[in-house]
């Protein structure tokens, strides 16, 4: 199921949710409404449970995916959307806060 049919990052709504932690069902429900909402305004008719499952499943095939690539002896592995999702999920640089007070 494609999420929202665009290309590259826009296909997991990357450009939207980087700083949100997909965590939570009940704290994001209102993120899952607006991801929902988005969609729809781009054609496609996705529930925000529907949403909430998508995304659930992409960060489960993704840390199987990482930890695979984490141990040694093995073949890299990759996974659809790896690179999007490694920006969101994996610690990258755009996902934490910067640190104030520091020269």
């Amino acid at each position: 199921m494609d999420l929202t049919g665009g290309t590259g990052s826009d296909r997991c709504m990357g450009r939207g949710i980087r700083a949100i932690k997909l965590r939570s069902k009940r704290r994001n429900a209102k993120t899952f409404q607006k991801i929902s909402e988005a969609m729809g305004d781009r054609g496609y008719s996705r529930d925000a449970t529907q949403c909430r499952v998508k995304l659930k499943e992409l960060r489960q095939v993704y840390q199987k995916t990482k930890e695979s690539n984490g141990r040694s002896g093995t073949e890299p592995q990759t996974c659809r959307f790896y690179t999007e999702l490694h920006a969101i999920l994996g610690g990258a640089a755009i996902t934490t806060p910067p640190v104030r007070g520091l020269r």
